[in-house]
């Protein structure tokens, strides 16, 4: 199973073809991103005119020479056949013996992605010559065809785990606003300043930390270092759980918006009311929100180890032709051990009322 070594510089051939656009019909403008090829705007032909478009194909390359650093390359999929790409991009067709699909795969490798990074120039220009000069191997297409299947898998699995996590951060917020808004008659009201401590220092104990970002976060291991933009809110423990705290600052959006340290604004915090259950019940729907969160920590580590078995994957692939097998049933084995962990985390997310 010997493969083919060569350039991008032998299979990329740049497209010189430029259909003219008609002004009676519209067009999809192409963009690229950090995350690839993806659609644009549409505009009418006229609208084009002064701005030398070029018309591109399903399985075409383009590349922009002016946005290096953003990965700006990237193959046209179906959807975008016959879309338009503005100039700044270079457009190549490859080689017929190269799948576009195949290419894709490969240029998500640790390999291409150092060759890539060494053809930026200090402007975050591409410098084409040594774009071109980036190896490539070539195997049969039976051989691209089994990458290409164990690349749409690994594809797959990845987006899988984004909606699963996504799922779990929407079931958390419901759980907040259903645990937030539905307020009991016999619940006291306070000023949330009468309960909490706040300062830019903190001792032992448990603290919430306030950023001039918005961000909220707790601390149960380490001590955290504060800066002059966080604040250290330290409940009174008698009466408001740490937790609890934690989880309606993060729900009660207009509170976290009056926070300013620069302006002084929270002495704001004065004036917010809190509906506050009894310390039991405060502990009970802590319980709850904990293990929601536990579940969508779970998947964010989930999700970075599958990253880091994807690149692992293909870098076998890639690098070890003769293990292209073993490659194909490691993808098996992480795949079902990915299915048994989103029915863990199923069965536990049916669980969280």
């Amino acid at each position: 199973m010997n493969w083919h070594w060569t350039t991008l510089n032998y299979i990329l051939h740049q497209s010189t073809i430029f259909a003219p656009l008609l002004g009676h019909l519209f067009y999809r403008q192409v963009i690229t991103t950090s995350k690839g090829v993806t659609a644009g705007a549409i505009r009418n032909g006229l609208d084009y005119i002064d701005s030398d478009p070029q018309i591109v194909r399903a399985g075409q390359v383009i590349v922009s020479r002016f946005h290096a650093l953003q990965s700006a390359f990237g193959v046209i999929p179906p959807e975008l056949d016959q879309a338009v790409v503005l100039k700044g991009y270079l457009v190549f067709d490859l080689l017929p013996e190269v799948h576009p699909d195949y290419f894709e795969a490969y240029t998500t490798t640790h390999s291409f992605q150092r060759h890539y990074q060494n053809a930026i120039g200090p402007t975050r220009r591409l410098y084409l010559q040594k774009f071109k000069n980036i190896p490539i191997p070539i195997p049969s297409l039976r051989e691209q065809e089994l990458i290409i299947s164990i690349w749409k898998e690994l594809q797959g699995a990845e987006q899988h785990t984004r909606n699963m996590s996504s799922s779990m951060v929407e079931l958390q917020n419901t759980l907040l606003e259903r645990r937030f808004q539905q307020i009991d008659p016999t619940w006291e009201k306070h000023h949330l300043a009468d309960l909490i401590t706040v300062g830019e220092k903190f001792t032992e104990g448990y603290h919430v930390f306030w950023s001039s970002t918005g961000e909220i976060t707790r601390d149960h291991i380490r001590k955290r270092e504060s800066s002059k933009k966080t604040l250290v809110l330290t409940p009174q423990p008698e009466v408001l759980d740490r937790d609890y705290l934690y989880y309606y600052l993060r729900w009660n959006k207009p509170v976290r918006e009056v926070f300013n340290p620069e302006n002084g604004q929270q002495n704001m915090l004065g004036t917010s009311l809190i509906h506050l259950p009894r310390l039991y019940e405060q502990r009970e729907t802590v319980s709850i929100l904990n293990q929601s969160e536990a579940a969508v920590e779970s998947l964010h580590i989930e999700m970075s180890a599958l990253k880091k078995t994807i690149r692992s994957i293909l870098e076998i692939v890639f690098n070890n032709p003769k293990k292209l097998q073993a490659a194909s049933q490691l993808l098996k084995n992480t795949l079902i051990l990915l299915a048994a962990l989103f029915m863990l985390l199923g069965d536990a997310a049916s669980s969280i009322h």
